[in-house]
């Protein structure tokens, strides 16, 4: 009948607005929870290693900025899925710089890196200079030196340089295989990470934005 019909409806909306209420309260709930964990504790949460994803995050990245910044990652591979620290990986990626990125002072790179804990991504601090951070003058960042030896290949191979200046132009890198050492950092144990990365110019205009997703492994 249209008096059940009517009943039913009322009965389904305010089940939905019940919904939406609990929603609330969890968020509310969780706001507080991530607002009162001290350093430390969020330090030992970060310092555990976390089940990964099953399957493991495949590495994947997308812009998060407005589609008018001139530094664009066409494309970028990263195997294999985890990424194990103290391993081999193969990378692949096309970048074209649409602006000419000068060997000077006054770029800035701003990193937020999180770390999936109990479902929730959380953000890792700055520590030591590693984590959520934001530098100042990228390219010195970038300069070869006794840590940071030149490109080498196969970078030098295809012409991709890896220090500024970085010049106008479309630069691709085929499916390579790079070592990576594992640094021996507290909280980079195994678990899913989620980066974002945004570069400035010295007038402070975006210049590029991504975010990356993967899993890593650090046995």
């Amino acid at each position: 009948s249209t008096g059940g019909k009517n009943i039913h409806q009322h009965n389904y909306s305010a089940k939905e607005e019940m919904n939406k209420l609990l929603l609330f309260i969890l968020v509310a709930i969780a706001s507080v929870l991530t607002i009162s964990i001290s350093k430390d504790q969020l330090l030992k949460y970060l310092n555990e290693p976390q089940p990964l994803s099953q399957p493991p995050l495949k590495f994947s990245y997308q812009s998060c900025g407005t589609g008018s910044e001139p530094e664009v990652l066409v494309h970028a591979s990263v195997m294999p899925n985890p990424i194990v620290l103290g391993d081999n990986i193969t990378v692949s990626a096309q970048l074209t710089i649409g602006k000419t990125i000068y060997n000077t002072t006054g770029y800035t790179l701003e990193v937020t890196l999180y770390k999936k804990i109990f479902d929730t991504y959380l953000e890792i601090p700055c520590l030591d200079g590693i984590g959520s951070c934001t530098y100042p003058d990228f390219c010195s960042l970038l300069k070869p030196d006794d840590k940071h030896p030149p490109c080498g290949d196969p970078l030098n191979t295809y012409r991709i340089p890896c220090f500024c200046p970085f010049n106008v132009g479309t630069y691709y890198l085929p499916p390579s295989e790079f070592h990576i050492g594992n640094p021996g950092i507290s909280w980079l144990t195994n678990g899913d990470y989620k980066a974002q990365v945004v570069l400035k110019d010295p007038s402070g205009n975006q210049l590029a934005c991504y975010i990356a997703l993967a899993s890593l492994s650090s046995a």
